[in-house]
């Protein structure tokens, strides 16, 4: 499988329902930091969507993960990311 070839050894593809805050976000590097991480099952390559209040922001790919947080780069989206945003896992479409 794709997933398997681009992240050996990195455990599932199949990514838990997930939510947490948006902690920082850093436009000029496209770099977003949400409150969960390595220890709540966060892997690099999972995606989220990112709201404010009921209106979509954006969708962020997971780059690196900590115990306690994950950062990511904005993929997708018509704005961008601000702390307090709410995180969720992605839905595959």
């Amino acid at each position: 499988e794709d997933w398997e070839r681009r992240y050996p050894g990195g455990g599932s593809s199949e990514q838990p329902y997930q939510t947490a805050k948006v902690l920082t976000a850093d436009k000029a590097s496209n770099i977003v930091v949400i409150s969960i991480g390595s220890e709540d099952g966060v892997q690099v390559g999972f995606k989220y969507t990112v709201s404010r209040g009921n209106q979509y922001i954006a969708t962020i790919t997971i780059m690196s993960t900590q115990a306690k947080m994950a950062a990511g780069k904005v993929t997708l989206g018509s704005g961008f990311p601000m702390p307090g945003d709410d995180v969720m896992t992605a839905m595959a479409k």
